[in-house]
Formats: C-alpha cells, structure tokens, sequence
C-alpha cells in the first residue's frame, strides 16, 4: 500500500504545488483505514486463538 500511496501523493503535490497535501493524504489513508484495519486484526487473532490461556 505504500508504494500506490507514494505515487499518488507526488501526483497531488505536483498537481496542487503544495507540500501540504502529501500530509493531509497521509492522515486521512491513517486514520480511515489504518488504526481500524489494526483493532480488526488485533480482534481477529483474539478470536483464533486455540487453546491458548490467557
């Protein structure tokens, strides 16, 4: 995901002529699907744990 994030956030800086947009995509891929798709997974090997004592 890095990289498609990294050629689309040039194209905006460039498009745009401002450094400010690579942050603000950034932030907003972060927090939409970052710290989400993290808890989902976190929760999702919490549940598949076998036999495991916690």
């Amino acid at each position: 995901m890095l990289v498609p994030l990294g050629l689309i956030t040039n194209y905006l800086q460039n498009k745009y002529r401002n450094s400010m947009v690579g942050n603000m995509i950034f932030w907003f891929i972060f927090c939409i699907f970052g710290q989400p798709m993290c808890v989902l997974l976190y929760y999702h090997d919490l549940m598949n744990r076998k036999g495991e004592v916690h």
